[in-house]
């Protein structure tokens, strides 16, 4: 995991359980759209520079902290990237 405490992300609330979510600092900067499910997070998430598309899956740690799993749909090319999992733990900016 990456546990870089440098990587931010920023929630901001779409109303009942549903929330935009991205990365607000490090060198591969996303946004996406995700549903929180008690302390399960699941939605899909796009990389701001590059065609590169993933699923989001994760859970909400006891100290606010979110373990995030992106399971590529797209690499950063475009192509079919089914299979890669990238796992990270982000400190969020709510």
């Amino acid at each position: 995991m990456d546990g870089n405490p440098g990587r931010l992300i920023v929630i901001s609330s779409d109303g009942g359980n549903a929330y935009s979510i991205g990365e607000a600092t490090g060198s591969w900067p996303w946004d996406g759209n995700v549903i929180l499910d008690g302390d399960q997070i699941i939605g899909q998430a796009f990389e701001k520079n590059t065609p590169a598309s993933f699923k989001l899956e994760g859970t909400v740690l006891d100290d606010k902290r979110i373990v995030i799993a992106y399971k590529f749909i797209t690499d950063g090319a475009g192509r079919d990237a089914t299979g890669r999992v990238d796992d990270h733990i982000l400190t969020p900016v709510i």
